[in-house]
C-alpha cells in the first residue's frame, strides 16, 4: 500500500511539473509592403527556432509556444528586421512592425519587452554618466527582471558593486540561463581578483610561493624569510630579462652580505634552456625556481604577472615593499635601505 501511494505521488508530481509551461501567444502585424511569407522566433540562449508563423494576406501571423519561466527571445522576419522578445509565461503580446521603419515596433502586452525598448531609447539619447544612472534606476525598479542584463554591462564591476549583486540576486531563479551563468562567473572572476589584488598591495604579507630548483629541489619563499628578498619573474626567451642580468650579478654581489636574496622564477616551458641561460648570464648564486608552464606558472598567477621581467621586493618581515623596480630604480631603492 506504501509503494503504491509513494508511486501515485510522483506521478502527480510529475504531471504538476509538466504542466507548469503555460501558453504565451504573439499576435502580430507587419506594416507596409511585405514580401515575405513567414516570420520565426529564436531562442537566443539556445540558438534553437522555437516557433515559426505564416504571414497572411493582410500581413497578421500568431505564434503560440509554451513557457514557464521568462527567456530572450528573437522575433526575425529576415537578417535586418527583428525584434527583441522577453514574455512572461501566459501573456498575450501584440507586435506591429514596419517594414519601412523596423525599429519603430508597436508592443503591448508584453511587460519585459516594453521596458528593455524603452530603456533602449532612453540609452541611445544620452551621455555617459546618464546611460549610468538610467541602468541603475532600471535595477532598483526591476531587479528581477532579465532586462537588467542586457544594460548591466553600463555599469563599473567597482564602484557600482551593490547593483550588479542586485541583478545576480535578482535573477537568481533563472540558474539555468547561460547568459545569468556568465554574469555570475563575470563576478565570482572579479572578486577573486580584486582579492588577489588586494594581497599584492605594498605592506601586505608576500603570498608563498613554493617550486622545484633546478635540481628539483623545492624552494620556498618563506626560506628566505629575515632577508630582504627581490622576486625575479624572468625567462630565458625574454630579451628584456636578459638585458637585466648584469645589473642583478653586480646588486647581488653588493648587498648579498647585508642580508639581500634574490628567488628568481623563471617562466620558461625548457628545462634545458632555462638552465642555459642561468648559466650562460653567471646567475648561479641565488635561488632560481620554475614549474616551467610558462605563464600558466603557479608563481607568476599568484603575484598576478601580465608582462616580464616583473620584480617584487620584501622586507625581512615578508611584507611586499615595492613592485617592478628595475635597472636605476631597484639600485636607488636598496641603496635607501642598505647604505644608510
Amino acid at each position: 500500500m506504501k509503494k503504491i501511494t509513494i508511486i501515485i505521488c510522483a506521478m502527480i508530481f510529475l504531471l504538476i511539473s509538466q504542466s507548469s509551461a503555460v501558453e504565451t501567444i504573439i499576435n502580430g502585424e507587419i506594416l507596409g509592403e511585405n514580401t515575405l511569407k513567414k516570420i520565426t522566433l529564436e531562442n537566443l540562449v539556445s540558438k534553437e527556432i522555437t516557433a515559426e508563423s505564416k504571414i497572411n494576406k493582410d500581413g497578421t501571423f500568431q505564434i503560440k509556444i509554451d513557457i514557464d519561466i521568462s527567456n530572450f527571445y528573437k522575433l526575425t522576419l529576415n537578417q535586418n528586421i527583428y525584434v527583441i522578445y522577453i514574455p512572461k509565461p501566459g501573456e498575450i503580446a501584440n507586435i506591429k512592425i514596419d517594414i519601412k521603419s523596423p525599429e519603430n515596433h508597436i508592443i503591448s502586452g508584453s511587460e519585459h519587452t516594453n521596458l528593455y525598448y524603452k530603456t533602449q531609447n532612453n540609452i541611445k539619447k544620452s551621455s555617459e554618466e546618464e546611460q549610468k544612472n538610467i541602468v541603475k534606476e532600471l535595477i532598483e525598479k526591476n531587479p528581477n527582471s532579465l532586462v537588467c542584463l542586457i544594460f548591466v554591462n553600463k555599469l563599473d564591476f567597482d564602484k557600482d558593486a551593490a547593483y550588479i549583486k542586485m541583478v545576480i540576486k535578482g535573477l537568481s531563479k533563472y540558474s539555468e540561463n547561460k547568459f545569468v551563468i556568465g554574469l555570475q562567473e563575470q563576478w565570482e572572476q572579479h572578486k577573486k581578483f580584486k582579492n588577489q589584488h588586494k594581497k599584492l598591495e605594498l605592506g601586505m604579507p608576500a603570498p608563498e610561493i613554493s617550486l622545484n630548483d633546478p635540481t628539483g629541489k623545492i624552494i620556498k619563499l618563506s626560506s628566505l624569510k629575515g632577508n630582504y628578498v627581490l622576486i625575479d619573474f624572468w625567462a630565458s626567451w625574454c630579451r628584456p630579462c636578459r638585458m637585466e642580468s648584469p645589473t642583478l650579478v653586480k646588486i647581488f654581489k653588493k648587498y648579498h652580505s647585508k642580508g639581500f636574496e634574490i628567488y628568481s622564477v623563471s617562466l620558461d616551458k625548457s628545462g634545458e634552456n632555462w638552465k642555459k641561460a642561468i648559466k650562460d648570464d653567471k646567475l648561479e648564486k641565488w635561488t632560481h625556481v620554475s614549474d616551467l608552464k610558462s605563464w600558466n606558472s603557479e608563481g607568476g598567477k599568484t603575484y598576478n604577472v601580465k608582462s616580464i621581467p616583473y620584480t617584487v621586493l620584501i622586507d625581512r618581515e615578508g611584507k611586499i615593499i615595492a613592485k617592478n623596480l628595475r635597472g636605476d630604480g631597484l639600485k636607488k631603492k636598496l641603496e635607501e635601505i642598505f647604505d644608510k
